[in-house]
């Protein structure tokens, strides 16, 4: 089925051009009547410009002028890498919400948001898609947004890194001394709502060699208790701060 569609694709493509870029991560835009393509076959690869064209308009709605297009199907909106490696964002009409000169990296944060993970000069920060237009939430002024890995809190049922309880974002800066970082919380308007001071985020368990024990690691407290809770550590103490406190 995906081959005889890759073949029904390629009989689609207008002249001139002779691959579909990124298959694996490009697929799906298929199925919404977008093609990913180049302009260059295997000989000249390096050289060759990436666009999307339009199966339905049969227009080219971008492009080819990016070294990579990146379909995000969630949002129907495409991550774009230009020659010197900067990205930016386009609509599904190809339009531009995103300057493609602004930044070195964009992730998705969370598709229900639109909220995008934007780096700059070696600093995080948070752009809105809502509407299909820019929306700054937070400068790139952080070293990290987010958890790296939220494996050690299974029994939480994290479903995404970058939002907890769908309102928190975690951050954290380099203090004074160099490699010691202070972790803090924003909420969705990019607001601070836990300072920067603390030393981690939830409580893990020192023994980690059975499910038994591992279930001992928590982050969130759960709302059945009664309260939305973020644990929280400084040195050897630990405590709660409550997530409806400040909404």
């Amino acid at each position: 089925e995906i081959e005889q569609s890759l073949v029904d694709a390629g009989k689609k493509m207008p002249a001139g051009y002779s691959t579909i870029s990124g298959y694996y991560e490009n697929f799906r835009a298929l199925n919404d009547g977008y093609i990913i393509l180049t302009n260059g076959g295997e000989k000249d690869s390096a050289t060759a410009l990436t666009g999307v064209y339009d199966i339905n308009t049969k227009d080219m709605i971008a492009g080819p002028k990016y070294k990579k297009v990146q379909y995000l199907q969630n949002v129907k909106q495409f991550i774009v890498t230009a020659e010197d490696n900067t990205v930016g964002l386009l609509n599904s009409s190809g339009n531009i919400i995103f300057p493609v000169e602004e930044y070195t990296s964009i992730s998705l944060m969370d598709s229900r948001e639109k909220f995008y993970l934007v780096e700059k000069e070696r600093q995080y920060g948070i752009l809105s898609a809502k509407n299909e237009k820019r929306q700054e939430i937070a400068y790139c002024e952080y070293d990290k947004i987010g958890l790296d890995d939220v494996s050690n809190f299974a029994m939480d049922n994290i479903t995404n890194r970058y939002l907890l309880f769908g309102e928190c974002i975690p951050f954290y800066r380099e203090t004074s001394e160099e490699g010691v970082f202070k972790y803090g919380l924003l909420n969705k308007d990019g607001e601070v709502i836990l300072d920067n001071e603390y030393d981690s985020l939830g409580y893990e368990s020192l023994e980690k060699t059975t499910n038994a024990t591992r279930a001992r690691s928590t982050l969130l407290i759960p709302e059945s208790v009664g309260i939305r809770g973020i644990i929280v550590r400084l040195g050897d103490y630990y405590g709660i701060y409550d997530v409806d406190k400040d909404l």
